[in-house]
C-alpha cells in the first residue's frame, strides 16, 4: 500500500529529527557535566591517600539515568558492595562523612565558576 509506505517514510524521518534534536540537546550539558566531575574528581583526590580510594577516572556514557535529564549531570561511584575493601570502607562513618563533604566542595565550585560566567562584568 503506498499510503502505508509514505507515512512510513514520514515516520522514519521524524524519529531521525526526533533523534538529532535530542542528541543536540544533550550535547549542550556535555561540557558542563565534564567540567563537574573533573572538578568532583579533584576534590576527591586526597580521598586516595587517606583512604586508599581507587580513582577510576573520568568517563563518558550515555547511560539513561544521565541522558534524560535537561541538565548537566554526572554518575559518582563509591565504590562497589561486592568488593570487600570497599565495603569496608563505605561502612566507615568518617570516610562517607569525608566523601560527601568533598562532593559538597565540588559542588560549590562548580556553582561559583557558572554563576560568574553568567554574571556580566561591571
Amino acid at each position: 500500500n503506498d499510503t502505508w509506505l509514505k507515512n512510513s517514510k514520514i515516520s522514519e524521518a521524524g524519529d531521525t529529527i526526533r533523534k538529532i534534536l535530542i542528541d543536540m540537546e544533550q550535547t549542550k550539558y556535555i561540557q558542563n557535566s565534564a567540567l563537574v566531575a573533573s572538578m568532583i574528581q579533584q576534590e576527591l583526590g586526597p580521598l586516595d591517600v587517606t583512604h586508599g580510594l581507587k580513582s577510576r577516572g573520568v568517563k563518558q556514557a550515555m547511560f539513561y539515568v544521565l541522558s534524560q535529564v535537561a541538565m548537566p549531570s554526572t554518575l559518582v561511584e563509591m565504590g562497589f558492595l561486592s568488593n570487600t575493601g570497599d565495603r569496608s570502607r563505605l561502612m566507615d562513618v568518617v570516610f562517607r562523612d569525608e566523601f560527601i563533604k568533598s562532593l559538597i566542595s565540588a559542588l560549590k565550585r562548580y556553582r561559583d565558576k557558572v554563576n560568574s560566567k553568567e554574571t556580566p562584568a561591571k
